[in-house]
């Protein structure tokens, strides 16, 4: 099929699978050419972002992280950006900012740090109140902090597919540290 034109598929369920099949074999075999002629870097170079954020995402491959200027979070290989609120992207950048992983029942511990992060990513300049939203999350066991933890990790969740979420997800046991699993150099924060 030439580029740009479509494909039209029988009516019939099984030819149509049997078109899509044939279609399938035909860019494979393409594709083998082009990688043994060494040319997959000009075939990279033909496809939109679309297209290849839609391969990266088929393929279950992470997408870098990229924390910008204004403290959102964007996926760019996904073309996505994940939105939370304030007090959750704050809570998600401390854990960012801190690889080897953070034990709850220590959250106290980075009560100055956390309240900074809010105070870049909400848009209220009311200093007492992100003190005090950040106060609520430092108490180990609070409900604040469940609730803050389910909403970050469901906003990942929502927008990934299941599998692909918990490479951004904050996980850990029981009294352990809970980190972020994805590696360190798919994250950039500006």
């Amino acid at each position: 099929t030439a580029a740009g034109s479509m494909v039209t598929l029988p009516a019939d369920d099984s030819e149509k699978e049997q078109r899509l099949h044939d279609e399938v074999m035909t860019i494979l075999r393409a594709l083998n050419v082009l990688r043994d002629a060494g040319a997959m870097d000009m075939l990279c170079a033909k496809l939109d972002d679309e297209t290849l954020a839609a391969l990266r995402y088929m393929r279950r491959q992470p997408s870098r992280l990229l924390i910008d200027r204004r403290r959102r979070i964007l996926l760019p290989d996904y073309n996505k950006e994940i939105e939370m609120p304030p007090l959750s992207k704050a809570l998600y950048l401390l854990f960012l900012a801190h690889p080897e992983g953070i034990r709850l029942k220590c959250m106290s511990d980075y009560q100055i740090e956390l309240t900074r992060l809010y105070l870049e990513v909400t848009n209220r300049g009311d200093r007492d109140h992100a003190i005090a939203a950040v106060e609520s999350l430092c108490y180990p066991g609070a409900d604040v902090l469940k609730t803050t933890f389910s909403r970050m990790n469901q906003a990942f969740r929502k927008a990934l597919q299941a599998d692909v979420a918990e490479y951004y997800t904050v996980r850990g046991a029981n009294g352990e540290p809970r980190r972020i699993e994805l590696p360190g150099e798919l994250i950039t924060i500006s």
